[in-house]
């Protein structure tokens, strides 16, 4: 059945509609559309899959009761300003495909992006366009917040100038949102080779939210780890990727994680190798529960025989610890498996069982 007779089979009460590969067709995707507002006025969640057209766009944004949009295509700035003119939307997945940036410096008299209904928000693309569209953004109470950015090979788009833009979203972010986000997840995408740069504007940034969930999911130096823990202390559910850990500092970064980042109750961690530290005795109480190790290619595990000191430096550090595992190999996995039946049996000795 042609595309445009499709809603006939529809029932008046629908909510939910998902396109894939939509034909850009304005001949195709107009008489749909119209079709669509006749028989499902009451529509709320729109997907369309794969790139699309603004033409296509424009007949979305006619449902003006929509509370999911679901876009991927390239966007410009009327785009942005139409949508977020939705009245009811709450959700919106954006990829925004081969998307040019936008002017470096929005001028004095250009008018803002207002989200004002919008608490779920994900947008992926170039980091440099990402960036260029949140300098325009202004207001809201985003609760829900992901970022993922694809890496051109430009000479203009260099480490030190991914930093800026990585920065600049930040401090946008903590302009706007710093009293509604409760979550936020930055992507690179390639985790295991793209750095994520935790610099001090960064840093600053994330110290002014109030964060319960922070996923940081590229490659952070054990250094620039520990430097950014004060920031986050409200997070309670944290994934973060180590890279450059030597034994030396694995423990150290966990020690830090254990006085700095107290409402953490949730913790996956990437590390390349663990350490088995000399244990300093208890250092209080901790609300951790779930501990779940990552590694990348460099990652080695604890030598077996050092199984007991490992169950020892964590019970030390997160007395409280459920779970312990990780989600690599068999031989990673049993170790893991070791020390945390080694942790269960120090808490039931402490609690006198």
């Amino acid at each position: 059945m042609a595309l445009p007779a499709t809603p006939i089979l529809f029932s008046p009460t629908l909510e939910t509609i998902e396109l894939q590969d939509v034909n850009t067709d304005h001949q195709i995707i107009r008489p749909f559309m119209c079709a669509m507002r006749q028989i499902a006025p009451g529509l709320q969640n729109f997907t369309i899959r794969g790139s699309s057209s603004s033409q296509t766009w424009q007949k979305v944004l006619q449902f003006r009761q929509l509370r999911f949009l679901q876009l991927s295509g390239v966007f410009d700035l009327s785009s942005f300003r139409e949508i977020a003119a939705l009245p009811e939307l709450r959700r919106l997945v954006v990829d925004m495909g081969s998307s040019p940036p936008l002017l470096a410096h929005p001028p004095s008299n250009a008018s803002t992006i207002a989200f004002t209904q919008l608490r779920t928000f994900s947008i992926s693309g170039n980091l440099f366009a990402i960036a260029s569209y949140f300098a325009y953004m202004q207001g809201g109470h985003v609760t829900d917040l992901s970022i993922g950015s694809r890496s051109e090979q430009r000479p203009e788009q260099s480490q030190p100038a991914q930093q800026d833009q990585w920065a600049l979203c930040l401090s946008v972010i903590a302009t706007n949102w710093a009293s509604t986000l409760r979550s936020l997840s930055l992507k690179t995408s390639e985790p295991e080779t793209t750095s994520l740069p935790l610099t001090p504007d960064f840093n600053f940034s994330l110290s002014e939210l109030r964060l319960e969930t922070l996923y940081l999911d590229g490659r952070v130096s054990a250094l620039d780890c520990e430097k950014v823990m004060p920031s986050i202390w409200t997070v309670a559910d944290l994934r973060i990727h180590l890279v450059e850990c030597s034994e030396q500092n694995s423990f150290r970064v966990l020690h830090a994680f254990s006085k700095h980042c107290t409402n953490l109750t949730k913790l996956e961690l990437g590390l390349g190798t663990y350490s088995t530290p000399e244990s300093s005795g208890p250092v209080g109480s901790h609300k951790l529960k779930s501990l779940v190790i990552r590694s990348d290619d460099s990652y080695h595990p604890p030598n077996p025989q050092h199984v007991l000191g490992v169950a020892k430096s964590l019970h030390d550090l997160f007395p409280g610890l459920d779970i312990v595992h990780t989600k690599d190999g068999h031989d990673s996995a049993a170790f893991w498996k070791y020390v945390y039946e080694i942790i269960v049996t120090f808490q039931a000795v402490r609690k006198g069982i």
